[in-house]
């Protein structure tokens, strides 16, 4: 703390002309370079206690010498006050002190600059501009007030362009996740001006829940709400609207309940009300047909769940993406499913059982095999990333590495598509149509064909020869199947699982029960 010295000083803010300048210790230039160097220090309380000294000392000089200079120091040490109670957030002491330094001295520019900053703080630019106008009619010509003013008009046009863009998607109109981040960018732009803003806050709280940012928004809502906006309509409508979109319903209800209690009017409030009590009767409808493997019916439901979803809610319609992929996956619709998964993912890129889903359906498709393995392993790789758990560790390591051999399986000859069989055929399948292939492409059909045409001949008798010498050997084809490439299955050293590189090295046989999972169940928990 600073300790003032045992001396007779004047009190500030006082004009009483019977008042005289008593014996000083110290100058008012001494007490002001006291506080400059407290102030370069950071100790701001201290710096208050020096500026004062120097405004009392000054102010009973002035009864004796009511000179220009006088003044104009006075001013300035009213003004440097007005910095350090700005540094500790004390603005209405520094809007008095700059408006005490611009009764002494009209034509100081540096106050009415300092005091249009402290009013554009308080989230008032229209105020702040006109400030700007008082200070350029003491000086038309100043670069500083003209640059600043230009600064905070461009602030006041884009605060009016996220109104005009909130609004718009309060009234649910169609707006692209792109309009929404550069309203978020301009928020961002005013704040580095005024960073204690709240309706700008209250308005980024709101972009950031559109465009799936809920923790940081939930984080942002505390923080207003402990700076004393617990009665602000739109942050308690928003607030709701994460606690809705984190999946605690009885939250929000409670919320808007407690809410309309006092505003009993606010239509926004019942509007939302209405719609997350419709919606989430609607998903409860979906989950008990899925949970009596009614697939069909509650396909049906979570499709109409999604078209009644608010667009603000990006989190919810993610688990309803993700609740119908689960259940087209039931039906076999695995298309259906990687776009339904592609969705949840787009509106919550950390949803690990939506990577997951996708995965286990983009194995299961038989075209564009390579691709699908490809996205599979990716999925995985991005799954076992974001994973928190090291149960589910284990698990997303089990299936990549299947999905990795699927993978290698996938780039090497597809026996199977050689001679036009499924995987699961018989003997006599594989029998048969070798024999149509082979006959068709034996090379003593083909010897008055073009060259060209002989060399696909050649070439294709030897694929279907090779796809019959494996697949009709059961140990042969056992091995195909468990990864060998058709090179390998009659090396006794080669085991099925080894990856390479890109795998670590590491080996291991598929799991029988991580295939039935993937291709065959396709349960999984919503």
């Amino acid at each position: 703390r600073l300790q003032i010295p045992t001396i007779t000083v004047l009190q500030t803010g006082s004009l009483d002309s019977n008042l005289r300048c008593p014996s000083l210790v110290m100058s008012h230039l001494e007490h002001k370079d006291n506080g400059n160097d407290s102030y370069k220090k950071e100790e701001y309380l201290d710096a208050i206690g020096h500026y004062t000294l120097a405004i009392g000392t000054a102010r009973a000089q002035m009864f004796e010498n009511k000179s220009p200079e006088i003044r104009s120091q006075l001013a300035s040490y009213y003004s440097n006050r007005a910095a350090a109670h700005t540094m500790l957030k004390q603005i209405d002491e520094a809007l008095a002190d700059c408006d005490a330094a611009i009764q002494i001295d009209k034509s100081f520019v540096k106050a009415y600059l300092r005091k249009a900053k402290l009013i554009l703080s308080r989230g008032n630019p229209t105020g702040a501009l006109k400030v700007y106008d008082e200070a350029l009619d003491v000086d038309p010509r100043n670069t500083r007030t003209l640059d600043e003013r230009g600064d905070v008009a461009a602030i006041e046009k884009k605060y009016k362009k996220a109104l005009d863009i909130m609004g718009k998607l309060r009234s649910s109109q169609e707006l692209s996740s792109d309009a929404i981040v550069k309203v978020l960018d301009d928020l961002e732009t005013i704040l580095k001006f005024c960073e204690d803003w709240k309706e700008v806050k209250v308005l980024k709280a709101e972009g950031l829940l559109y465009v799936g940012e809920t923790e940081e928004a939930y984080q942002l809502t505390d923080s207003l709400l402990m700076q004393g906006m617990e009665q602000n309509s739109d942050l308690l409508i928003i607030r709701a609207k994460i606690f809705f979109n984190k999946g605690k319903v009885d939250d929000a209800v409670k919320h808007l309940r407690q809410m309309l209690a006092g505003d009993p009017d606010n239509t926004r409030a019942v509007t939302l009300l209405k719609k997350i009590r419709a919606l989430t009767k609607k998903k409860e409808e979906a989950d008990a047909e899925y949970k009596g493997k009614n697939f069909s019916a509650a396909l049906k439901l979570y499709g109409e769940a999604i078209e009644i979803c608010p667009e603000d809610s990006p989190g919810y319609m993610a688990k309803l993406y993700f609740n119908r992929a689960s259940t087209n996956a039931n039906l076999g619709n695995h298309e259906k499913v990687i776009a339904d998964c592609t969705d949840a993912i787009n509106l919550d890129d950390t949803y690990v059982k939506a990577y997951m889903r996708r995965a286990a359906s983009c194995l299961a498709m038989e075209v564009d095999r390579v691709t699908n393995c490809e996205m599979a392993v990716r999925d995985y790789e991005k799954a076992l990333e974001l994973s928190k758990s090291q149960v589910q560790n284990r698990d997303i390591s089990k299936k990549l590495r299947a999905a990795t051999t699927e993978l290698n399986k996938a780039k090497r000859k597809d026996l199977y598509k050689i001679l036009g069989v499924p995987r699961n055929a018989t003997l006599a399948d594989i029998k048969k149509n070798y024999r149509k292939l082979a006959l068709k492409w034996h090379p003593d059909r083909h010897n008055n064909s073009s060259a060209e045409e002989k060399e696909k001949a050649e070439t294709l008798f030897r694929d279907v020869n090779l796809a019959y010498e494996v697949l009709s050997d059961r140990r042969k084809r056992e091995r195909y199947d468990n990864g060998l490439d058709e090179q390998e299955v009659d090396d006794p050293s080669s085991q099925p699982g080894v990856y390479g590189p890109a795998a670590g090295g590491m080996a291991s046989g598929i799991d029988p029960d991580v295939l039935f999972e993937m291709y065959m169940n396709q349960q999984g928990q919503k």
